[in-house]
Formats: structure tokens, sequence, C-alpha cells
């Protein structure tokens, strides 16, 4: 799949990875990418469910998701 992912973005998959591995609590994460711990719950969560796409804001270009729907994660 193309993707195309800012910076913030990519940190967040990095600070994920950590996060699932039991490396660092989800208080760090939120520090690591200054939002709060209810915060780092719904990002986990779409994370979790959709992988890298799912971190990729949903105000974006559709072309910039190569393909995958806004509304539903999955592909066309």
């Amino acid at each position: 799949m193309d993707m195309m992912m800012s910076q913030k973005e990519a940190k967040r998959g990095q600070v994920m990875e950590l996060l699932l591995a039991g490396k660092i609590d989800q208080k760090e994460a939120g520090k690591m990418l200054a939002v709060s711990v209810r915060q780092i719950k719904r990002i986990l969560r779409r994370y979790r469910t959709l992988g890298l796409p799912g971190l990729i804001s949903r105000s974006v270009d559709e072309s910039r998701i190569g393909g995958w729907t806004k509304q539903s994660g999955q592909p066309r």
C-alpha cells in the first residue's frame, strides 16, 4: 500500500510500537506525543484495529491514504 505519513504520524507509530512492546506505559506515551492518556487510548485503539493507516489524519485528502476510505478504514 502506498502511504504518505507526516512526521507526527510516523512518530505516533513508533510510540505505539514501544507501548505495545511494553517498553513504555500510556502515561509516558502521552508525554512523548504531548497528548493526554485518554487520547493515547484512542490512538492505540485505532492502531490496533487499522495499523499504520489508522494513525493518518482522517481530515486529509483521500488520495494521501492510498485508497483507504476515511469512514471505514478499509480498502476500496
